[in-house]
């Protein structure tokens, strides 16, 4: 599924470092699933909970879980529709929410590609990642609704610092979540993606890629690197 800030052209060298790190039988959580690219190739070797704050995007999981499938095609009117109500008990919210939109960015407009039906995409993707997560605990609920377990591998992947609100909640308070973040290390191991981090935190892994920057309705690929961050304070 088009997610926009998803991992999936990294959550293979993101999933590979992150099973690295996993002791066999730990808890593994992310509080922020997204597109579910990365929970997707983990091994299910311990439990695994994926979180997101977007109510709808995790009745959309639950709902393939139990056996629900998506349409292989949603016209713009229907799309509208959803728009308009955004039921979030409705797996199809989510469904055209992100997958039938432009970009991946929530409902920000119907995407329309010429021959290419991203209904049917996006139900195949779904379908392909749904079925390595048979076994993921889905939780709606904000990272910090609930203290943070004892003895887990987190994976974050936040809406990052000064890039585009998550429209789907809403604003997001960074330095709150580092103070969190900085928190649950006590007790677990934590790593989170991001460009940059506090004082404290320091790269554990940097994966350089490239990635398309939209100037005027055209794309130009621009080098940078996605970092995953450790809290270890001197």
């Amino acid at each position: 599924m088009r997610y926009m800030g998803g991992k999936s052209r990294l959550a293979k060298r993101l999933a590979e470092y992150l099973e690295s790190r996993r002791e066999p039988g730990q808890l593994y959580w992310e509080p922020f699933v997204g597109g579910a690219s990365v929970i997707a190739r983990m091994g299910d070797h311990g439990p695994r909970v994926g979180g997101d704050a977007n109510e709808a995007l995790i009745a959309l999981y639950r709902a393939m879980q139990n056996g629900w499938e998506p349409p292989e095609s949603l016209g713009e009117e229907e799309y509208q529709r959803l728009k308009e109500a955004k039921d979030p008990a409705n797996p199809l919210t989510a469904f055209a929410g992100f997958g039938c939109s432009f970009g991946g960015a929530w409902f920000h407009a119907y995407a329309r590609g010429g021959s290419q039906n991203y209904a049917l995409s996006t139900k195949r993707s779904l379908a392909k990642k749904m079925d390595s997560c048979a076994d993921v605990k889905w939780v709606a609920a904000e990272y910090d609704a609930a203290p943070a377990p004892s003895g887990a591998l987190i994976y974050c992947d936040p809406p990052y610092r000064g890039g585009e609100a998550y429209r789907a909640v809403g604003a997001f308070d960074s330095d709150r979540f580092w103070t969190w973040a900085a928190e649950a290390s006590m007790s677990n191991t934590v790593l989170v993606s991001e460009y940059g981090a506090p004082a404290g935190w320091s790269v554990a892994l940097e994966i350089p890629h490239k990635c398309a920057i939209n100037n005027q309705g055209t794309s130009r690929p621009t080098k940078t690197a996605e970092r995953l961050f450790e809290y270890a304070p001197a």
